[in-house]
């Protein structure tokens, strides 16, 4: 019989049930202890509680550490402490049985308490954990939902039995039994001390308070022993938990666990007891529960070979796998049909390949999960033929004016096979049945088709080929240019037409070539040259022509469109004339400029300028050296091509250089200017006279620039200069009383000056206090201080002024404001 295991570190409960939100449903645990140490009064063991619970997606996971007490013999509680939690984990199920179609999901966290203990060694002592609770899904319990768990461990007394450790779990249990499969499980245990070890059946203990989820040392103590086993529903019992045949037992030996489940799907609670005996004496019975999951083992497989559609591929036959299953099929075994030959291979891929000994019909085998109940069978019968795979095979030349085309029959075929061709209608041989046939000709190019027979016995294969006759290759090209002056590029374009692949050379005429289909060539050197271009066609129709055009290329400077050539401005005019030269050059090179200015001044600017300080004729050359494309030296002069004109000389004398205001009438004389045509006097920019006499008036004081402007005939112009000074006379006139009553009559305090050129007064009551200040002639004084009628009486001024000889005078006296 067939095991189906999914193992876990331990048991659990799975389900779906949600208890309010005290913690997650608790699926399995036990209580170990390992001895430590002894003095003479008590005993030292390490104590560990494993506790399994849901981790499912509806799970209330709680870090809490585990509360457990300790009782004595008689049942009376000396300790109540708790347990740390030292890790966490989430266990792996591993379902290994191919024959499985569903089970339920599982997914269980194993936590782990550890801690030490110490009780009196002269008598045994219970240790006790209690927590609610348990998935409401269980099938074999009464109101599972309400149940929980007590893990206990007993420790006899150390003076009576020495020391003890409880046996330790090795393999894990299962989670999952497969319906009507046969289970076979392994549950035993080790003991480090050697005690005899009896297994049996029997229930897990239960713990009943809901209210009180998880017990304390005040309001909800942990409970004494001794404890209730939990009631399983009816048939079932602690020694029948699970409905099976043969019954689930678990030899007493061994602590293997057989039986076969009926029912898929379902959930039940197992309890297992392990006693031990030292010396014939029964010392401890440690108790464990799990839960077994039983899930549905009965697949739907149909295992298939393909159906058999060629009869000549040869001796070497691949296999398709067919087969449809709603499981994982682990393994495939097939068996070939070959007499002798057992067990030909096993495999689980989509197709296998078999080599046979010889032509025949052979049965073909196909076993889906092979030695597992749920495995499936299916034959077929395939007929294995020699190989008939013949190939058309044709060399030659593919021209449409020298074709001729062989063809020989390749690949897979016997001595004895016959053959049929057919070549087409404007083929020199229309069919033929040799199995080479050679020099075809064709008449006309394009596409052609040639079939073939191959027939050995009752396997016939026909095929088909195409191929094409090709038009012979034509030549041609152009160019981008056929004149042009050095260095000269030249793009070439090849207009040739072809099939296939070709390739080129090209001879450029001076010398150089190319294998481009569309070069570039660049001539550097003046000539006339000749461009060959021949075209060889390397496959399809393999022929070459050659082409060539004489004179194609001429380079030469004839073709050069530089020009050297400037103007100037002005072209005449008087010392010192300046020139602006420009030139007007149009290159296609890189252009270099050298000037001759003819008057010892040569410039390699573009665009110079000149300063002509001599009277005279000058004549002007430029000379334009190009670099690059069309490389040239070009010269350019013009004879006289500037004027340069003397300057009339400009002096004259004035009568006086200073006169006052009322005398102030000046005489201008220019007759000893030289070279003039005509002239004029200007004041400020303005002509004030005309010739080279001139009597002029001032009206204002004050310094006054004369310019004396002169003409010659040739419009060349020249300035002289003088400055004449024309002063006041100097007059200060003072009031010494006002009266600002505001009847427009001596209503302010005003000065009259003349010849005063800087001023300042300041006013102050009899106080020394100022009351009035300005620095204009012009000012006047309303008898008003800070915007309010000064009061009637004597006021005191200071005058400072600068007279038009820059002497500085001061005037002090008083001023009487008299109110009417």
């Amino acid at each position: 019989m067939l095991t189906l295991l999914l193992r876990l570190s331990l048991f659990l409960f799975i389900g779906s049930f949600s208890f309010q939100l005290y913690a997650t449903h608790i699926v399995g645990g036990y209580l170990s202890y390992q001895f430590i140490s002894s003095t003479v009064d008590s005993a030292e063991y390490e104590l560990t509680l494993f506790l399994y619970k849901d981790c499912g997606p509806n799970a209330n996971v709680i870090n809490e550490a585990a509360v457990y007490a300790i009782f004595d013999q008689n049942f009376v509680q000396v300790h109540f402490d708790s347990l740390p939690r030292i890790s966490i984990d989430t266990l792996e199920d591993n379902i290994n049985n191919p024959c499985v179609v569903s089970v339920p999901d599982v997914c269980v966290a194993e936590e782990i308490y550890r801690g030490r203990i110490r009780v009196d060694r002269s008598q045994g002592h219970t240790i006790t954990y209690q927590r609610c609770c348990r998935n409401g899904t269980i099938d074999n319990i009464v109101d599972p939902g309400s149940q929980g768990s007590t893990y206990s461990a007993f420790i006899p007394a150390f003076d009576l039995i020495g020391a003890n450790s409880t046996p330790d779990f090795g393999l894990v249990p299962p989670i999952v039994l497969c319906s009507n499969f046969e289970a076979n499980f392994d549950l035993s245990v080790t003991d480090a001390d050697g005690d005899s070890l009896v297994y049996s059946l029997c229930s897990p203990y239960n713990y009943a308070s809901i209210s009180a989820p998880r017990p304390n040392n005040s309001t909800n103590p942990v409970q004494p022993p001794p404890y209730f086993p939990l009631l399983f529903t009816f048939p079932q019992t602690a020694e029948n938990p699970i409905p099976s045949n043969p019954q689930i037992r678990i030899d007493s030996t061994t602590g293997k666990l057989t039986g076969l489940p009926s029912l898929s799907n379902e959930q039940y609670v197992l309890g297992f007891c392990v006693q031990e005996f030292r010396n014939g004496v029964l010392i401890n019975t440690v108790r464990r529960g799990i839960q077994l999951n039983t899930g549905n083992c009965n697949p739907v497989i149909v295992t298939a070979v393909q159906d058999q559609t060629q009869f000549c591929d040869g001796l070497n036959v691949l296999f398709r796998n067919n087969s449809t299953a709603n499981v994982n099929v682990n393994s495939y075994k097939w068996d070939f049909g070959v007499p002798g030959v057992l067990d030909d291979t096993s495999r689980i891929e989509d197709s296998v390949e078999f080599t046979y000994p010889s032509p025949g019909i052979y049965t073909i085998t196909l076993i889906a999960n092979p030695d597992f109940p749920c495995s499936d069978t299916s034959t077929s019968q395939f007929e294995v033929r020699p190989e008939l795979n013949p190939t058309i095979e044709q060399t030659g030349v593919f021209c449409e004016d020298s074709n001729g085309v062989s063809f020989d029959v390749g690949g897979v075929f016997s001595p004895t096979t016959s053959f049929r061709w057919q070549f087409g209608s404007d083929a020199s041989i229309g069919s033929s049945t040799q199995k080479q046939v050679s020099d075809v000709k064709y008449s006309n190019a394009g596409s052609k088709q040639v079939s073939l027979v191959a027939t050995e016995g009752n396997c016939k294969d026909s095929l088909v080929d195409g191929f094409r006759i090709y038009r012979n290759p034509t030549a041609d090209f152009i160019f981008s240019d056929s004149l042009d002056c050095s260095p000269m590029i030249v793009d070439f374009q090849n207009l040739s037409r072809f099939e296939g692949t070709a390739e080129f050379e090209w001879d450029f005429g001076d010398g150089n070539k190319s294998n481009l289909r569309d070069p570039q060539h660049t001539y550097l050197n003046d000539g006339l040259y000749d461009v060959q271009m021949k075209i060889k066609t390397t496959s399809l129709c393999v022929d070459s022509i050659t082409i060539t055009k004489p004179n194609a290329i001429r380079v030469t400077l004839d073709a050069s469109p530089n020009v050297v050539d400037f103007q100037w401005l002005p072209n005449e005019g008087c010392v010192p004339l300046e020139v602006q030269f420009m030139q007007t050059s149009s290159s296609v090179g890189t252009p270099k400029f050298i000037w001759d200015l003819d008057n010892n001044v040569q410039s390699e600017l573009e665009n110079p300028t000149s300063v002509y300080t001599d009277t005279g004729y000058y004549s002007i050359g430029l000379i334009m050296i190009t670099e690059g494309k069309c490389a040239d030296t070009l010269n350019m002069r013009i004879d006289s091509a500037i004027r340069v004109y003397f300057n009339p000389i400009s002096s004259f004398t004035v009568s006086d250089s200073a006169l006052p205001l009322k005398e102030a009438n000046f005489f201008f004389d220019g007759q000893a200017s030289q070279f003039v045509d005509k002239s004029h006097y200007e004041l400020n920019g303005i002509n004030i006279g005309v010739g080279p006499l001139l009597n002029y008036s001032f009206m204002d004081t004050g310094h006054f620039n004369i310019d004396y402007i002169v003409e010659n005939q040739f419009n060349c112009l020249d300035t002289s200069s003088q400055t004449v000074l024309v002063f006041d006379e100097f007059e200060l006139k003072i009031p010494n009383v006002f009266t600002p009553n505001y009847d427009n009559v001596n209503d302010r305090f005003e000065i009259e000056a003349c010849g005063i050129y800087d001023f300042r007064i300041t006013i102050h009551n009899r106080y020394g206090q100022q009351v009035f200040e300005s620095t204009s002639l012009n000012f006047s004084w309303d008898g008003r201080i800070n915007g309010k009628r000064a009061h009637p009486g004597v006021y005191f001024y200071d005058i400072d002024v600068l007279d038009f000889k820059g002497e500085r005078k001061n005037y002090q006296g008083s001023v009487t404001i008299i109110n009417r």
